[in-house]
Order: C-alpha cells, then structure tokens, then sequence
C-alpha cells in the first residue's frame, strides 16, 4: 500500500541522514543534555527542520508511523506484550 510504502520511506530517510551524522560527529554517542548547540542545529539541518526540538518531534512521528506499518502488517496487538493478533 502507499500509504504504507511512504511512511515506512520517510522514517528511513530520515534515520539514515541522523545515522550519517552521528557517525561523523558523535562516534561516542549521542546525548542531548550534552551535545553542542552546534551540533544539535547540524541534527536540525541534517533533517530539513528548523531546530532541534523538531527534529525530536520528527524523530517520535516517524518512529511512531514506522512501528504502526509493522504492527499493520504483522498483525501484532498494540498492548506492547509483543503478542500475534487473533
């Protein structure tokens, strides 16, 4: 489906342009409470947002839709107990 396709193309975008990154500028980690302002405005461009904040944002909803694609297509309950749908 679609839907599904560009949902799933989008959080894969997304991470992989915050993978590159992160691999450059944070080969330790990644901590918010002690990166740069610097490089949380790179984290911000690297993901075509304005600022940090919504890059998290980003990060949540495509995380979010990725996990809904896969629970729509394996047919997993949303209770977080990791059981199959009857």
């Amino acid at each position: 489906n679609q839907t599904h396709a560009a949902a799933l193309r989008s959080a894969w975008t997304l991470l992989g342009a915050l993978q590159q990154l992160l691999r450059i500028s944070a080969p330790d980690g990644f901590d918010p409470a002690r990166a740069s302002q610097s490089l949380k405005g790179r984290v911000a461009a690297a993901l075509g947002v304005p600022d940090f904040a919504a890059a998290e944002a980003a990060l949540v909803r495509a995380k979010a839709e990725a996990g809904a694609v896969y629970r729509a297509l394996i047919g997993f309950d949303d209770d977080g107990a990791g059981a199959p749908a009857r």
